[in-house]
């Protein structure tokens, strides 16, 4: 049984919006400049196929967090459909322990001492 950690929102976003960006910067090395725009006031955007790069990067951010039990307070946020090929990439291996005990069952109405 995993344990579930909630972010605020505003710092869940943040956080893997941070991560999303970190990730697209590796990927693009020295080219991630060509994928990012300024507007008039200075404020830095994707481009249209940076923001679809930046999507992707942010789905498996999220999909990472939501398998390890981290979400937003709101969870209405997010939409959980995990790549299959990252599940199987990222999911742990189980171990058997076998049991040795019996298995049986206790019935019938406690008796007051």
């Amino acid at each position: 049984m995993s344990k579930e950690h909630f972010i605020d929102d505003p710092e869940y976003i943040e956080l893997t919006s941070n991560i999303a960006d970190l990730m697209l910067q590796k990927r693009l090395g020295f080219d991630y400049k060509n994928f990012v725009i300024q507007d008039e006031e200075g404020n830095e955007t994707y481009t249209p196929k940076g923001q679809k790069l930046f999507e992707h990067y942010l789905d498996e951010v999220v999909d990472i967090f939501t398998l390890n039990g981290v979400s937003p307070m709101d969870l209405g946020l997010i939409s959980f459909l995990p790549e299959p090929e990252l599940v199987e990439n990222i999911k742990p291996e189980g171990k058997v322990i076998p049991f040795k005990g019996k298995i049986g069952s206790i019935s019938g109405d406690k008796e007051d001492e």
